[in-house]
């Protein structure tokens, strides 16, 4: 079974600035992570929300790997700076990482967090104890709930916000909940994606492989946006 201890300081607006995990540090902003014992440091490069790429520094070695999400916006695969693939990444149906070859036999977070730490539907692992930061609460893949209810009851009018401890509504492959307190949106695999919200954009949604792509223009700036 995986252990770990983690203390996790946040700042007054809610950002994580510290874990004392092995595979924390201190965090500037949500660019980059500072380790408390060593010199060395990890950076993310991201764009429209998303983490695309993760700049280390370890033991004086530079290195780059790019992330490829899949449509609930988990890293499901990392490529080596040449594109050449590093690790594939899968989970199961509630966020618990398995085996990319047969989808059921758990693997060891670590050996993920040791390149990103950036994990299910985009959110912060904390590998040696199997959990997961998704900002105001942590999450545990095993069981499928968070670890501490929620103080707001955003939709008291629906029962399906009624359990506290619930993650998204128990329906994973369909919502995401981004910030701890409540299920972003609109379902997954309807024309509006809720990450992809552009004023007066054209949407062109391409489905394949079980992946969404959305291509935008936004009707501001004039230019082409790839969410």
């Amino acid at each position: 079974m995986p252990s770990g201890t983690y203390h996790l300081n946040y700042s007054p607006d809610g950002d994580l600035v510290e874990n004392t995990g092995t595979d924390g540090g201190r965090y500037v902003g949500k660019f980059v992570r500072l380790s408390e014992t060593t010199s060395d440091w990890y950076a993310r490069i991201i764009v429209n929300g998303t983490v695309v790429a993760v700049v280390a520094s370890v033991s004086g070695t530079v290195s780059t790997h790019y992330l490829i999400q899949d449509a609930l916006g988990s890293t499901a695969a990392i490529t080596n700076a040449d594109g050449s693939q590093s690790t594939r990444v899968a989970y199961n149906a509630w966020g618990k990482l398995v085996s990319a070859t047969d989808g059921t036999t758990q693997i060891d977070a670590t050996a993920v967090a040791a390149i990103t730490t950036v994990g299910y539907t985009g959110q912060e692992m904390l590998a040696e104890a199997n959990l997961i930061q998704m900002g105001a609460r942590i999450y545990d893949p095993d069981s499928g709930v968070f670890l501490s209810p929620d103080p707001t009851n955003a939709q008291p009018d629906d029962p399906r916000d009624w359990n506290q401890y619930a993650y998204v509504y128990d329906n994973p492959m369909t919502y995401v909940d981004p910030s701890g307190y409540a299920v972003d949106g609109t379902p997954l695999g309807t024309v509006n994606v809720p990450w992809c919200v552009i004023h007066s954009c054209r949407s062109l949604v391409s489905r394949q492989a079980g992946r969404v792509f959305h291509a935008c223009r936004s009707g501001e700036a004039g230019r082409r946006t790839l969410c």
